[in-house]
């Protein structure tokens, strides 16, 4: 029975998971040459020696799966709001305060007054395609 080994093609996914808000991200990269044709316990000397603060969740040719934990939230998690007739947006930060992060060159000229209400009440968003829609709801 052949081992399994990495290969070329072999992806890694890196699973980070923020304690303070409990959201995962995953970032997926192509196998750096040095781990390619390792076995999983080649793989696992090698990986965590020069990465020692990840963990091994899954191993096979086409996907490494590794994973670590962060104590921190993931700064992903942002506030729009109106400001002078400007939508703006703020991170939220570790210790729940509002950050400004950028005018988004958006107006409310055009916007309902419900619209309006909601901004100025402040919008949450966590997480960049939430972001997205909610700001993809102010140009349509």
């Amino acid at each position: 029975m052949q081992e399994n080994k990495t290969i070329p093609s072999t992806e890694i996914t890196i699973k980070k998971y923020y304690e303070k808000c409990g959201h995962t991200i995953k970032e997926t990269n192509e196998i750096d040459d040095k781990y390619v044709n390792l076995t999983q316990e080649e793989f696992t000397e090698k990986y965590f020696k020069d990465n020692p603060k990840y963990k091994l969740e899954s191993f096979s040719p086409q996907e490494i799966v590794v994973t670590e934990s962060i104590n921190a939230s993931c700064g992903k998690h942002y506030l729009v709001t109106e400001e002078n007739g400007k939508i703006l947006l703020y991170k939220i930060d570790d210790s729940n305060k509002k950050v400004f992060y950028k005018d988004t060159g958006l107006t409310t000229e055009y916007l309902t007054d419900e619209d309006i209400k909601a901004l100025d009440a402040g919008i949450r968003a966590n997480g960049d395609d939430e972001l997205n829609s909610v700001l993809e709801n102010f140009v349509s």
